[in-house]
């Protein structure tokens, strides 16, 4: 079973929330949409604890995101979360 939670953020935090969400474990996706509900990236993934190691395996989506969201003031964080 899974379940969503969704995150109004401010360009600049977003790097920084993802980290933290990811930190958390267990998340099958990811959506980020900009103010209009417009979809910029949906990725799935598949984070248990892994220990950090995660952040080398998914520093290529963070790099996507942190370019995506240097030129927006606010987007929505989507995630998919694993029960």
């Amino acid at each position: 079973m899974s379940f969503t939670e969704e995150f109004k953020i401010t360009g600049n935090n977003i790097v920084q929330k993802i980290a933290e969400i990811l930190n958390e474990g267990n998340i099958r996706r990811l959506v980020l949409k900009n103010k209009d509900g417009k979809v910029l990236l949906d990725t799935t993934l598949t984070i248990a604890s892994i220990g950090g190691g995660w952040i080398f395996l998914l520093s290529p989506i963070i790099a996507t995101i942190a370019a995506i969201v240097m030129s927006l003031k606010e987007v929505t964080l989507e995630i998919e979360r694993i029960d």
